[in-house]
C-alpha cells in the first residue's frame, strides 16, 4: 500500500469509526483487512490505531477465514503444527516464570518479568521445553504481553531494581483500586514516516521507538484530555487518577514539563493526578475496558514526518472505571516543527 493510499484509508477510518459501535468497528476493519489480502491485518491495525487482535477478531466475525485468504498458499491449519500443540506444557511453564509467582483466584493487576526472552528460553529448556527466543517472544505477545526495551537492557546490575519497581507499581495500582480511584496505562511512541515514491509518508516499521520528548508529552496530554472529555457523562469515579506510563524514564527537560502539566490537568479534571513510569521489561495488564488511541503528525521540510502515537487504556476494575469506554482512532495533523 502506498503512502497516499494509506492516508486515504486513515481519513476514511477517522470519519467512519466514531459513528459505529464496538462490534461494527471490528467488522469494518476486518472487511478492509480481508480485502487488502496478505498483510492486511497489520496494515489496517496500524492505520486505524488499533491492535491486530481487534482486526483479526473482526475478520473472524465476518467468517472470512473459512477458505484460503488472499495471499495465502494454503488453507489455514494446513501447515506445520504450532509448537504449543506439540508441547502443551509450554504455556503453563512460561507463565510460571513470570511475576507474581503462583497467581491466586484474584489476578494481579500486573504481570511482569525483567528477564530477557533468551533467559526465559534457557529456563524453559532446562525444564525440557525446547524452542527459540523468537517463539517465546511471539507467545508472550499473543498473550497480550508488551516487550519493552532493547535486548541489552534486560540484564545487568539494575535488574533487581526494576523488579522491585514493577512490584511497587503493582501494589500502588491495588491501593488505587481498593479506594475506588481510576488507573490508566499510557503508551507513548514516536514513529518516523518516510516518503514513498513521492506519494506521501509511509511507516518505517524499524524506526518506532518509545518517546518522552516535549512533543510526545504534548500529544499524551492531549490524548488524556480527549479520553476524559469524551466520556463526560460516564466519567470515572474517584478523587484521584493514576497514570502509569510505559515509555521508561523521561528526559530531564521533558520530565519537568510532564509533572507541571499533569498537575494543571488534575486541576482541570477536578482530581489529584499522579504518574509513575514502568521500567524496562516484559509486562501485561489484567484485562479491563477499551481505551483510546491517537496519532499526531508533524511534517518535516524533507518530506518525512513524525507520528507521535499515544494509547490510553483503563486498568482498573469496572467499579472504578466505566467499562463502556471505546477504542477510537483520532488522526490529527500538524505542520508545526
Amino acid at each position: 500500500m502506498t503512502g497516499s493510499e494509506r492516508e486515504v484509508l486513515a481519513a476514511k477510518f477517522s470519519r467512519i469509526l466514531p459513528l459505529l459501535n464496538e462490534r461494527e468497528r471490528r467488522v469494518l476493519l476486518g472487511a478492509e483487512a480481508w480485502a487488502l489480502g496478505h498483510g492486511g491485518i497489520r496494515t489496517v491495525a496500524r492505520t486505524a490505531g488499533v491492535s491486530e487482535a481487534t482486526v483479526s477478531q473482526g475478520v473472524r466475525e465476518l467468517g472470512l477465514r473459512t477458505g484460503v485468504d488472499p495471499g495465502r498458499a494454503r488453507r489455514a491449519g494446513a501447515g506445520r503444527r504450532r509448537r504449543t500443540e506439540e508441547d502443551p506444557g509450554i504455556l503453563p511453564a512460561l507463565s510460571a516464570l513470570l511475576e507474581p509467582e503462583g497467581e491466586g483466584p484474584s489476578p494481579s493487576p500486573l504481570r511482569w518479568s525483567v528477564k530477557s526472552t533468551r533467559e526465559l528460553t534457557a529456563e524453559l529448556g532446562e525444564q525440557g521445553h525446547v524452542l527459540s527466543a523468537d517463539t517465546v517472544a511471539k507467545l508472550l505477545r499473543e498473550q497480550g504481553f508488551l516487550l519493552q526495551g532493547p535486548r541489552s537492557a534486560y540484564g545487568g546490575k539494575r535488574r533487581e531494581g526494576r523488579h522491585e519497581r514493577f512490584r511497587a507499581i503493582n501494589d500502588l495500582v491495588l491501593a488505587f483500586e481498593t479506594s475506588g480511584d481510576p488507573v490508566v496505562h499510557l503508551r507513548a511512541r514516536r514513529r518516523i514516516l518516510e516518503p514513498s515514491e513521492g506519494t506521501g509518508p509511509q511507516d518505517s516499521n524499524d524506526r518506532c521507538e518509545p518517546s518522552s520528548d516535549e512533543h510526545s508529552v504534548s500529544s499524551a496530554l492531549a490524548t488524556l484530555r480527549m479520553w476524559w472529555t469524551s466520556h463526560r457523562s460516564r466519567r470515572p469515579r474517584g478523587e484521584r487518577l493514576l497514570i502509569v506510563v510505559d515509555s521508561g524514564e523521561p528526559h530531564d527537560d521533558a520530565n519537568g514539563i510532564w509533572e507541571e502539566r499533569i498537575r494543571h490537568l488534575g486541576r482541570r479534571f477536578g482530581v489529584r493526578v499522579s504518574s509513575t513510569h514502568l521500567p524496562l521489561g516484559i509486562f501485561r495488564w489484567r484485562e479491563s475496558g477499551e481505551g483510546l488511541r491517537t496519532r499526531f503528525l508533524q511534517y518535516w521540510p524533507d518530506g518525512r514526518s513524525v507520528a507521535y502515537e499515544t494509547g490510553i487504556r483503563p486498568v482498573s476494575p469496572s467499579r472504578a472505571l466505566d467499562p463502556r469506554s471505546t477504542d477510537i482512532a483520532h488522526t490529527v495533523s500538524s505542520d508545526d516543527e
